[in-house]
Formats: C-alpha cells, sequence, structure tokens
C-alpha cells in the first residue's frame, strides 16, 4: 500500500500538470480572445438586421454548432468559412492560436474518472498510512 502512494501521486500530479498547463495557456491567450472575436463578428454579420443581430458576446456551447451551419451550397461549414477568413487575412494570429491550443490535446487524454479514482484510492487509505507512521516513529512504550 506504501509503495503505491509515490507513483500515484506522480501520476496525479503529471496529469493535472497537463490540464492545468492547457488551462493557463487559454486564459491568458490573446489569440484565443482574437478568433473569439472573429467569431462573434462573424456571428453578428450574419444575424444583421434580426433580433440577434449586434450581440455583444455568445454562449460556449455555439463553438460546438460552428461545424454543423453550413451555407447555401450546404458544402461549407461556418467554421471553415471562419477559419479561411483567419488563414487569409492574419496567418500570424492562426499561428499563435494553434500554439495557444497545441497543450489542450494533452489535456483532453486525461481521463477525469481515472484521477477520480485515483484521489479516492489515496483519500481512503491516507488515515491508515498516518496511523503506520505513527507506530514506526514513535518511540516504543516503557513496559
Amino acid at each position: 500500500l506504501m509503495s503505491e502512494f509515490p507513483n500515484r501521486i506522480q501520476s496525479i500530479t503529471a496529469r493535472l500538470d497537463k490540464v492545468s498547463i492547457a488551462c493557463d495557456k487559454l486564459t491568458r491567450s490573446a489569440s484565443l480572445k482574437k478568433v473569439l472575436m472573429v467569431i462573434l463578428r462573424t456571428g453578428n454579420q450574419m444575424n444583421a438586421g434580426c433580433s440577434k443581430g449586434g450581440a455583444r458576446g455568445f454562449h460556449i456551447s455555439t463553438l460546438q454548432t460552428l461545424k454543423s451551419i453550413k451555407g447555401k451550397d450546404r458544402k461549407v461549414s461556418l467554421l471553415q468559412v471562419i477559419v479561411t477568413h483567419i488563414m487569409d487575412t492574419d496567418l500570424k494570429l492562426a499561428n499563435d492560436f494553434l500554439d495557444d491550443v497545441s497543450p489542450t490535446a494533452e489535456a483532453n487524454r486525461v481521463d477525469p474518472e481515472g484521477l477520480r479514482v485515483d484521489c479516492a484510492f489515496l483519500s481512503s487509505n491516507l488515515g491508515f498510512l498516518k496511523e503506520c507512521l505513527r507506530m514506526f516513529t514513535s518511540p516504543p512504550k516503557e513496559a
């Protein structure tokens, strides 16, 4: 049991580091903010003249729909239009964005259930280990 703790702690730490690095990179990303602004502007242009035009923001779930929204020809998605626009107008933004989101690929491979199981294992056995350490480190009782 005690021999498993260091490996589990190291494994948990490594997985949490991947998620932390990705979150930090995204929250500090100027390119992500610019890409989100391009998406907002594109949506406002598409919705000009109706109640949804002139929006100041959008729900994060909207990002999932960009691939499924198709043009009149039903061949090109809104996502493809936005990517092409960014690639044609600001290649540096495209490269910066790809650099900023690259850590999310590793973070996405972190299994949250496996992390939960490992943390639960450590938590449930911590009391037992504390007692073992106390027994081994306390001075022997006099008879």
